[in-house]
């Protein structure tokens, strides 16, 4: 889980960067013509998440499209984007578990992002192949700044208590309990480490020699 919340795998650049008046206006993806006034909605939205967001216009997400439509790479979902929406998957499961007990700013933002991928402006058809819900994880990157530290915090406590789980541990294993267990496992990797940099045998006596 963790490998999906970290990767460094970038949505494309030109959605981050400035419109270039001598590029043809794209507007279509895949026969699909992207409403500019969706666009600057949807703009509005991404605003709320985050004051760095960029500023979308119809080329900048045709070209996008055309860029993960034209890679090599095979499967229904870019890379790029499926991760993201693994992410707000997993920020939805950390904001709904009660024993996890997120900050409240926090479940509220994952709850308004949620929302927004369900209900909002859908600026691109989820079916189409290689580049649905590109505006999903446009959402999604746009909030994971806020995210980030608390989901992956809550993917580490998944672990723990599934370990603890495994171990027939009966406790209620809430937020201390995980914060006790990573301590507990710091310890016990710090020791296996000491313990392969050194020796519990005695250093050998030095030699002698009688002249």
């Amino acid at each position: 889980m963790n490998a999906m919340l970290t990767a460094e795998l970038p949505l494309p650049r030109c959605l981050y960067q400035g419109a270039d008046p001598r590029r043809h206006r794209r507007h279509l993806v895949d026969g699909v013509r992207i409403d500019p006034v969706a666009v600057d909605r949807f703009n509005h939205v991404l605003r709320q998440y985050a004051d760095t967001a960029p500023v979308l216009d119809a080329d900048r997400l045709a070209t996008a499209a055309r860029e993960l439509s034209s890679s090599d790479a095979r499967g229904s979902t870019a890379d790029c984007i499926r991760i993201r929406l693994f992410r707000v998957k997993a920020a939805q499961a950390m904001a709904a578990d009660r024993t996890w007990q997120a900050p409240a700013d926090v479940v509220v933002l994952v709850g308004s992002l949620i929302e927004q991928i369900r209900r909002g402006e859908h600026l691109l058809p989820g079916g189409l192949p290689r580049v649905g819900h590109l505006d999903d994880a446009l959402l999604v990157e746009t909030a994971w700044p806020r995210l980030q530290s608390e989901t992956i915090a809550y993917a580490d406590f998944h672990r723990l208590r599934r370990l603890a789980c495994e171990r027939g541990e009966r406790a209620r294993f809430d937020r201390e309990a995980w914060q006790r267990a990573r301590e507990d496992e710091a310890r016990l990797l710090a020791h296996e480490r000491t313990s392969r940099e050194s020796s519990y045998l005695a250093e050998p006596a030095p030699r002698f020699a009688i002249h």
